[in-house]
């Protein structure tokens, strides 16, 4: 178990994210990388219904990530003995200084060996961004990944320096359903080394960026006491902190009364169409400058402000 330091949670309070190493061995993260590549392949062979695909490609399915990754159908004993070893939810409630949490997002992102760049956005929009931190969300590198973008207090909304005027602004940049790029000075680029946790605020506007695959654990926290759960709540025996049900090791996905797989989206490939259009894409960059184009009347004085479109986005040029 990790126990978390004063200075993290200094740093944390201050910058709205910390990075906290894992109190385990290198050979067990190579352990658990190895039967999180191992989930991914099983997800694809037997074809796991809850999951992401965000840029398929013709002759590789880029199945981007695992939803309800403890299911028993899908989940590890490598990765249930990695959460009995390092206590998250005791990590958390001394971070965080909360008495009751619950887990109410669980994915693994398993991207394969493409670059990726997504839109920015906030996993939950406010216009008080002072006020008390009730959600937290975590990701567990499984093997070392850097490219993760978050935008600077001072640069997000009621920053002294700020790039985003208001939550209409806010909107509107959310809206922009194309990677755009800020000024570099603007924002942090975050990552972690294999076994390290990173915490972070998820009302700041972030960015999904990576040069490499990508294979981490991507969980979101809430204040129990402040934002009670709407959902049952269970608790697998491997963790020490309660989740949705539908998140549990032992919940029937597949059931025909189950909506959580429609709810969540389905991992399936993409149509030929657009796979080709993602392979010429990421080769040439040609297809960028399409969507740019059909895109062109969203590119308001709001989403001009903050940052232009990056033209280079999941492309093979893409840094």
């Amino acid at each position: 178990m990790s126990n978390i330091k004063e200075s993290e949670k200094l740093h944390f309070r201050e910058k709205g994210w910390v990075l906290v190493p894992l109190s385990i061995g290198s050979d067990q993260i190579k352990k658990c990388l190895t039967a999180a590549r191992l989930m991914r392949a099983k997800a694809i062979r037997d074809q796991y219904g809850p999951g992401r695909v965000y840029f398929d490609y013709l002759n590789n399915f880029n199945l981007a990530a695992i939803e309800c990754p403890f299911n028993h159908k899908i989940c590890a004993k490598e990765i249930e003995d990695l959460f009995i070893q390092i206590r998250l939810g005791s990590m958390i409630r001394s971070l965080m200084s909360w008495d009751d949490i619950y887990c109410s997002l669980a994915r693994l992102f398993c991207m394969g060996d493409y670059k990726y760049r997504g839109n920015w956005h906030r996993d939950i929009e406010t216009d008080k961004m002072s006020s008390p931190i009730n959600r937290v969300q975590v990701a567990i590198y499984l093997e070392n990944q850097r490219g993760f973008r978050y935008l600077k207090s001072e640069f997000d909304l009621g920053g002294a320096r700020t790039l985003i005027p208001s939550l209409s602004d806010s909107s509107q940049i959310q809206q922009f359903t194309y990677p755009l790029s800020p000024p570099n000075y603007t924002f942090e680029v975050l990552g972690g080394n294999e076994g390290s946790v990173l915490f972070f605020d998820p009302r700041r506007f972030h960015q999904g960026s990576n040069n490499t695959s990508r294979i981490d654990f991507h969980m979101r926290f809430e204040n129990a006491e402040q934002l009670p759960s709407e959902r049952a709540l269970l608790k697998n025996s491997f963790q020490d902190f309660e989740l949705h049900d539908y998140l549990h090791s032992n919940y029937d996905i597949e059931s025909s009364h189950s909506k959580i797989i429609s709810e969540l989206g389905v991992a399936k490939r993409q149509p030929l169409k657009l796979r080709f259009f993602n392979l010429l894409n990421y080769k040439s960059g040609l297809y960028n400058i399409y969507k740019i184009f059909r895109l062109r009347k969203k590119l308001t004085s709001s989403v001009q402000r903050f940052g232009i479109p990056d033209l280079t986005a999941n492309t093979f040029f893409q840094n």
